[in-house]
């Protein structure tokens, strides 16, 4: 009860404080509506020039691209033929101990077992290990292709005098924009026309 009457007590010398406050501040002069500087926000609004990439088509189109996800889809597939490959070879020890089982000795059995699992755990690291470097892979193309793309952008942006390129595709928060904002075809053409220029040397 004691504490309830103090904490009263505070909030009113609190209240009272700022009412205090509002009334003995100084009330501030409102100048004239002449001398009101209003803020032309036209111009800002009409000079903005924004323009948009379809990314979606520009993966499709993008000849590097093409390259480095045929590149990677190797990769994958010598990854996958080397694990596929361990993996037999252990189907066929763990047959082979299924018909050795009836002639060893109990030991002999377990250690051979033993064997087995650790060459199995041996896989599966050796699996981890491949998705890693084939994440690893794809983040070196996809890092490829922005510097690439970042640089074409540096250059449509000072021909055009653009003040923002967006991202437009399937994945994007961009619902809809209109087709004549869209540079898709000109940066992708260049892309390409760069990509050949530097693999015709």
């Amino acid at each position: 009860m004691k504490n309830l009457s103090i904490t009263l007590n505070a909030v009113l010398l609190i209240a009272v404080a700022i009412l205090f406050y509002l009334v003995l501040s100084e009330p501030k002069i409102a100048e004239p509506a002449s001398k009101v500087k209003t803020e032309d926000t036209t111009s800002t609004k009409n000079s903005l020039k924004i323009a948009y990439i379809n990314t979606d088509t520009l993966w499709a189109n993008y000849e590097l691209v093409k390259v480095l996800r045929a590149e990677l889809e190797d990769k994958q597939g010598q990854f996958k033929r080397q694990l596929e490959g361990k993996v037999k070879v252990l189907e066929s020890k763990y047959l082979k101990l299924r018909e050795d089982a009836p002639m060893l000795t109990q030991a002999d059995g377990e250690k051979r077992q033993m064997a087995l699992m650790q060459e199995e755990e041996g896989i599966g690291q050796m699996q981890e290990e491949l998705a890693l470097k084939l994440a690893e892979e794809e983040d070196n193309m996809k890092r490829k292709i922005k510097t690439n793309l970042d640089r074409q952008l540096v250059k449509i942006k000072a021909e055009q005098e653009l003040d923002l390129v967006l991202d437009y595709s399937t994945t994007s928060s961009l619902l809809l924009a209109d087709s004549a904002m869209s540079i898709t075809t000109e940066v992708v053409d260049q892309l390409n026309a760069d990509f050949k220029a530097a693999n015709s040397k």
